[in-house]
């Protein structure tokens, strides 16, 4: 009997919790995520013509003088699989660390789109 109620609760919390719900496929990206990916992967270009060191991922869009206009995103340099560097504080967009905003970009040190959150 006390197993029943342990699996019972464990449902229902899951339930309550939303952690059943299945995602959205038809959920079109708006613009600015879309817009946000195809300027990331551009910025990374424009920056690898400059000679910049992308293999400890640098934050792209809080170097100065870029043009990123995307409120409530950043653009980072990952590598994937991830190394070590991409965990470290310092090669992270502090913008997003700091909470200031709530999207990323990641981008290879080849500008390969890798994902979006």
């Amino acid at each position: 009997m006390k197993n029943i109620i342990i699996v019972l609760s464990i449902v229902f919390i899951m339930l309550v919790s939303g952690c059943t719900e299945a995602p959205n496929i038809n959920e079109v990206p708006s613009a600015a995520t879309t817009d946000a990916q195809l300027r990331c992967v551009e910025l990374c270009r424009e920056q690898i013509t400059t000679g910049i060191d992308m293999s400890m991922g640098p934050c792209l869009s809080e170097i100065a003088d870029v043009d990123w206009d995307f409120e409530d995103w950043v653009c980072d340099v990952a590598h994937h699989p991830r190394k070590i560097t991409d965990n470290n504080a310092q090669y992270q967009c502090q913008a997003y660390r700091k909470e200031e905003v709530a999207h990323f970009v990641e981008v290879s040190p080849n500008c390969e789109f890798i994902r979006k959150v």
